[in-house]
């Protein structure tokens, strides 16, 4: 990927891609638009990806095993979410690790971000590379989900489940423990 050269090359990558990442990160042009240092867009562009593989997780077990509504949502909830905490629910919800071209997109904005959370020196043209490739995750992994479970993560996800009956609660704590979560 070339790293934009300026704002403007931002909004360009951000303006190509699909209108479900566009609307997801409705608030990143206007960041990016201001005088607020790369630093504000790269924050809320994370706390967007982290939010967005949240609601991966939530809805493609949700989908793929209709569990329970309540017990689902207080299971991600209680959740710790890190960068490798995700990879590995993945795995276990999908049945396949998240392929690793799409990973090295999210490994290479997360240094920089991990920087510039820590206040380490961050040159301009990383804080920008890191703002497309985090883009970039996010289109990908949208992708991914779509082919593979028919929803897109970044988008809406009512109505996953159709009507099919969910499995009850108690069911659904014993799967979701079974997955790895405190609940």
């Amino acid at each position: 990927m070339t790293t934009p050269k300026s704002y403007k090359g931002i909004l360009k990558h951000f303006h190509a891609k699909d209108k479900v990442i566009q609307q997801f990160m409705e608030h990143l042009p206007s960041l990016l638009e201001s005088n607020y240092p790369f630093d504000v867009a790269l924050s809320y562009l994370f706390s967007r990806l982290e939010l967005g593989q949240n609601i991966i997780i939530y809805a493609s077990i949700r989908k793929k095993y209709k569990t329970d509504t309540r017990v689902t949502e207080v299971a991600i909830e209680n959740w710790d979410s890190t960068k490798d905490t995700f990879e590995s629910r993945f795995e276990i919800v999908f049945g396949k690790p998240v392929p690793t071209a799409i990973m090295a997109a999210k490994k290479a904005a997360q240094r920089v971000r991990n920087k510039v959370m820590h206040g380490k020196s961050v040159s301009e043209p990383e804080k920008r590379a890191a703002i497309a490739e985090g883009l970039d995750y996010a289109q990908s992994l949208n992708t991914l989900v779509m082919s593979e479970l028919r929803f897109e993560p970044f988008g809406k996800i009512t109505g996953i489940t159709g009507a099919a009956p969910a499995m009850d609660a108690s069911a659904t704590r014993f799967l979701l423990k079974g997955m790895g979560f405190n609940i």
